[in-house]
């Protein structure tokens, strides 16, 4: 999983950040990996640029094999959820009750990249 760290410390050029990214998941691939992708949780840090890191995550998968798409859980489907202290303790990483919520997501990204291995 990457995550706002990815998108701070590359730039605000959400294409760039992606370009870099699309670049090591191939170089990956060609090796053998496969790739599950996960889109990027909330925090007040990264609102303006996550809505158009994640469409462009989800707009091209020919460079990652299946998608945790956690915008589909409370976890995500919102920029404010990291408010919720529950899920997010810290405002930014998860709570053992977050990782609840999102690991179905991640098991079913899981098991379909899985399934792609002869």
């Amino acid at each position: 999983m990457i995550g706002s760290n990815g998108i701070l410390n590359g730039s605000p050029d959400v294409a760039a950040v992606v370009a870099r990214l699309k670049a090591y998941c191939l170089a990956r691939r060609a090796v053998g990996y496969k790739i599950v992708m996960c889109t990027v949780l909330p925090n007040g840090s990264i609102t303006p640029l996550r809505a158009s890191y994640n469409a462009a995550i989800r707009a091209d998968a020919s460079y990652y094999d299946a998608l945790a798409d956690f915008d589909t859980t409370e976890m995500g489907a919102s920029d404010t959820a990291y408010a919720n202290a529950t899920n997010y303790p810290d405002g930014l990483h998860p709570s053992l009750a977050g990782y609840t919520i999102i690991a179905p997501v991640i098991a079913a990204a899981h098991a379909t990249a899985v399934a792609l291995y002869p």
